[in-house]
């Protein structure tokens, strides 16, 4: 079951906190603005997969949608994951970018992850995953979501941030 949080998604105690990503290696608008200005190396990361991605698929990114990477980080004393699902193979300003089948396929993957640690973790998306400058469709979303974590008895959080 999701629980809804307002407010700013890294003030949660999330043990991974998610977001979703296109595989062109563009990390600026919406929440992977804010995580490129506060955890500057996952930006950097991900640039480096992603043009590695290119380089060895001679250009062809698609590869990438479905899976995630994740990366530890420390904010304040705290660790925790942030975790790249790439769910958009392509960004722009208008139109639908994100592919449900891939976010489904990161989401599955990140559950997998918290299934195989054994532990009842903590995991954090912010409302709207995949549906401001990606163009989806929040209900086919919080459907993806609410099935893939149906029986996890962690807890899965939605924060909608009071600035939104």
């Amino acid at each position: 079951m999701l629980k809804y949080y307002s407010g700013d998604i890294f003030t949660s105690d999330a043990d991974i906190i998610c977001h979703q990503v296109n595989c062109q290696g563009v990390f600026v608008r919406g929440i992977a603005g804010q995580i490129k200005k506060m955890f500057p190396e996952v930006e950097k990361t991900y640039r480096i997969i992603t043009k590695q991605w290119q380089e060895q698929s001679g250009g062809i990114t698609s590869g990438l949608l479905g899976r995630v990477s994740a990366q530890p980080v420390e904010l304040n004393g705290r660790w925790f994951l942030i975790a790249n699902l790439y769910g958009q193979d392509n960004y722009g300003k208008n139109g639908v970018y994100t592919d449900y089948k891939a976010l489904s396929q990161a989401v599955n993957e990140i559950r997998d992850f918290v299934d195989v640690r054994g532990k009842l973790e903590k995991v954090a998306f912010p409302y709207g995953i995949g549906c401001g400058n990606a163009g989806g469709d929040w209900d086919k979303v919080e459907e993806i979501l609410n099935s893939c974590f149906l029986d996890y008895q962690g807890e899965v959080q939605i924060w909608k941030n009071d600035s939104e």
